[in-house]
């Protein structure tokens, strides 16, 4: 599809009257052409991500998110990208670049950051195990809780384990517990 818009706003005012998909493909396009305008180029990225995410393509959306990323002008706005790419993969069930997000989010933070970022992590592994109890996905659930207690062995995340080993019927599993 031909671009001639260079410009955020420009882009914006073009798309305002495409269907989704048309704006997929415009704005896919759009990346291809758009020369050394920063911000216009995350923003593009950012709305694909968007666009993507509502279509149900989680991981599209995480890829255009961590693009986003490389155009990203304060530590701030990496990290609240890098998170959004966190969410994102989380939810398409890739756990190892989420937390691979999740480190580059907390590289420029300091302490108090870091920990703020760690508890994130662990609210969003356990919204999304949540979520997958919810529509009765105990296998996914299963491998988000495993991959909590590892880091974290609480009483809680054992109940939780132990539920889940036995309507999966992982007998073995279970009495490993305790």
């Amino acid at each position: 599809m031909y671009v001639k818009e260079r410009t955020k706003e420009e882009i914006e005012q073009k798309i305002l009257s495409m269907s989704d998909l048309i704006q997929i493909e415009y704005l896919e396009s759009a990346v291809r052409v758009l020369g050394e305008s920063v911000d216009t180029r995350r923003f593009v990225h950012e709305k694909l991500s968007e666009l993507y995410f509502k279509r149900g393509m989680l991981k599209e959306a995480a890829r255009h998110m961590a693009s986003a990323a490389l155009f990203c002008a304060t530590y701030r706005e990496i990290t609240r990208v890098k998170i959004r790419e966190a969410e994102l993969h989380i939810a398409a069930g890739d756990y190892e670049s989420a937390d691979s997000a999740f480190r580059q989010a907390g590289a420029n933070s300091n302490k108090q950051e870091k920990e703020k970022l760690l508890e994130l992590r662990k609210i969003l592994y356990f919204k999304q195990a949540l979520e997958h109890e919810k529509n009765v996905r105990n296998s996914h659930a299963l491998k988000i809780y495993e991959r909590m207690y590892s880091e974290d062995r609480s009483s809680e995340l054992k109940e939780k384990l132990k539920g889940l080993y036995q309507r999966l019927g992982k007998i073995q599993e279970f009495r490993q517990l305790g």
